[in-house]
């Protein structure tokens, strides 16, 4: 897992759009939606729910987030 890949989904987590998380990164947006892609392969899991046309992603309830935020990761800290 990389932190390239790690910054780009937790981007859009806290924005909770893939545009606006490629927005605030200075990046396009199918350069978001690659790491995130690269991200749910490692983890072999969806992390967002993606829907055409909609403006918010939905996380999945398997997402690393979700996963971090029920742990006590030392991550999070």
């Amino acid at each position: 897992m990389n932190f390239i890949s790690v910054e780009a989904f937790l981007s859009i987590v806290e924005t909770k759009s893939l545009s606006k998380a490629a927005e605030k990164l200075y990046l396009s947006q199918s350069t978001i939606s690659h790491r995130l892609k690269i991200l749910e392969q490692e983890l072999n899991t969806e992390l967002v729910l993606r829907n055409r046309g909609q403006r918010v992603i939905t996380l999945t309830p398997s997402s690393l987030y979700n996963k971090l935020i029920r742990s006590d990761s030392p991550m999070i800290r």
